[in-house]
């Protein structure tokens, strides 16, 4: 499975396989990749442990991570999505879904990374802005501290502003006045600028606060004010110095980059809600292509049960009958007329040819030994007439204690060793053909291997991605109705078709049809 991804992703990806957990993380911290494709089952570290040592990495942690399993259903890809991956994607699964599903978290990756490169420059540029503000800011504070600029004097507990000159940027107030929380501060600033100042009189500490004023054209504005509290022999406050600066500048800045900042947050969240969808309506075209392809396999399978019957039931009764005539005919034929008695006994012997052409021709088509007597002796029937209708030597293994499966199954296995002999045939140009079936606790393993011309490089990659023709998309939709798995592989030497398909423990009734078992595993 692992050389399958490999070759799928190859022709559009740099891909970097490895053959467990540990090796793909001392991979990574080598060479940061832009997607990790991790089966959940790995030696030495598995795919939950891979992603947790990803996600505290500070160099991968934003790495995307795709968790590949058997375990379907919603808790399943909740726990995957929980864990911290990115996506969960459940064996099988078709090209045209890991393809999409690689592509759209590269497209997010990279939609990702924008963001924080744009978000970092937005905030070097804020910084730059903020940097020559303050420095702005405290070349102001020190010409207010030399030329007293927009200073004011208060009473000891604030109650009265004594004095206020402005210099332009406040009205002056040259006389005391009580109503100066109402004339300066704007109202939604004021009970945080009161309980400010009741906290530096309490403390007699300095007070000091950004707060908005209004201006002296009635316009708002900011203003950082400090104000030291000014004490008697007793220590008792008798009056507040104060000195305010306009940071009007910088808090317009501050603001702008808090607004790009939402906007951005807004784009990114719009997108990848988009991304989404998109993933969600090719997971929904998924299914029903895949419920379809089952459908369309019963109804074939209901047909060629219907035509094999009307082939044994009519037309085989009715060559029967014909022969049986013939036979008759020629039994009391005139023995003056041996030329007429040759003729019928020919014809008798082309009717028992065609008999038994239509009775292979029924079983082919529905062998009737598979409902009967179980997949072991359908396959001994049908390996036995391959050999001795294609001249090819073809061994069959198989225990006798193998048992009996659902009978979905067992049709199922009976036409992916028939297409696969066929192809052998057709195709190959090999002398031998093996079949090995073998049942283990919790799966079921067919191996179909030749000895013939093999599949170039670029046919066997076409076959893996897309199929390549009706009879090997006929076998992998076969398989995925049982979460099975079809791998094959060939060299020069031959090619090997091996099948897993995964079966619940102890032995299955074969009218009824079995849940698929544990995972199969790469």
């Amino acid at each position: 499975m692992r050389e399958y991804v490999q070759r799928l992703l190859q022709g559009r990806y740099e891909v970097v396989a490895v053959t467990d957990g540990q090796s793909a993380l001392e991979s990574a911290r080598e060479q940061p990749p832009d997607l990790v494709l991790a089966d959940v089952m790995m030696p030495r570290l598995d795919g939950f442990g891979l992603l947790r040592a990803l996600r505290s990495d500070e160099k991968l942690n934003t790495v995307p991570v795709i968790l590949v399993s058997a375990r379907a259903g919603e808790e399943s890809r909740i726990v995957g999505l929980h864990a911290g991956a990115d996506d969960y994607l459940v064996k099988p699964f078709s090209a045209r879904e890991l393809l999409a599903r690689v592509e759209s978290q590269l497209s997010l990756a990279a939609l990702r990374r924008h963001a924080a490169e744009l978000e970092r420059q937005l905030r070097e540029k804020a910084e730059l802005e903020r940097r020559a503000a303050r420095e702005s800011e405290e070349r102001f504070r020190a010409f207010v501290n030399a030329s007293s600029y927009v200073v004011y004097r208060m009473s000891p507990d604030w109650s009265e502003m004594r004095q206020l000159d402005g210099r332009g940027f406040m009205s002056d107030t040259p006389m005391p006045r009580r109503d100066w929380l109402d004339e300066y501060i704007h109202p939604d600033d004021q009970p945080l600028l009161l309980e400010t100042i009741r906290e530096a009189v309490r403390t007699k500490s300095m007070f000091e606060l950004e707060h908005r004023v209004r201006r002296t054209d009635g316009t708002l504005g900011w203003t950082y004010s400090r104000a030291v509290p000014l004490t008697n022999e007793n220590g008792e406050i008798i009056e507040w110095f104060g000195a305010a600066s306009d940071v009007t500048a910088r808090r317009e800045v501050e603001e702008n980059y808090r607004k790009l900042a939402e906007t951005l947050d807004v784009e990114v969240r719009v997108r990848t809600l988009e991304l989404e969808k998109r993933n969600a309506e090719v997971l929904r075209q998924s299914e029903q292509l895949r419920d379809l392809s089952a459908r369309l396999l019963h109804v074939q399978d209901e047909e060629r049960r219907h035509m094999a019957r009307e082939l044994h039931d009519s037309a085989g009764q009715t060559l029967v009958l014909l022969g049986l005539t013939l036979g008759r005919l020629a039994t009391n034929g005139d023995e003056q007329a041996p030329g007429f008695k040759r003729s019928l006994e020919e014809a008798n012997e082309l009717v028992r040819q065609l008999t038994k052409e239509i009775r292979t021709m029924s079983y082919l088509l529905h062998p009737p030994l598979l409902e009967q007597s179980g997949l072991r002796a359908a396959l001994s029937w049908y390996v036995s007439g391959f050999a001795e209708r294609s001249g090819i030597e073809t061994g069959f293994e198989m225990s006798e204690d193998f048992g009996r499966l659902t009978r979905e199954m067992e049709l199922a296995i009976f036409r992916l060793v028939q297409e696969s002999l066929t192809n052998i045939h057709r195709h190959s140009g090999s002398k031998t053909a093996v079949i090995k079936l073998l049942r283990e606790a919790d799966r079921v393993l067919v191996e179909v291997r030749d000895q013939g011309k093999g599949i170039s490089a670029e046919k066997l990659a076409e076959v893996q991605t897309r199929g390549s023709g009706v009879g090997i998309r006929g076998m992998r939709e076969r398989l995925r109705q049982f979460r099975g798995e079809m791998i094959i592989d060939s060299t020069d030497l031959g090619t090997t078709v091996l099948v897993t398909i995964p079966v619940s423990k102890g032995r299955c009734d074969p009218e009824e049809p079995s849940a698929a078992g544990a995972e199969a595993k790469l």
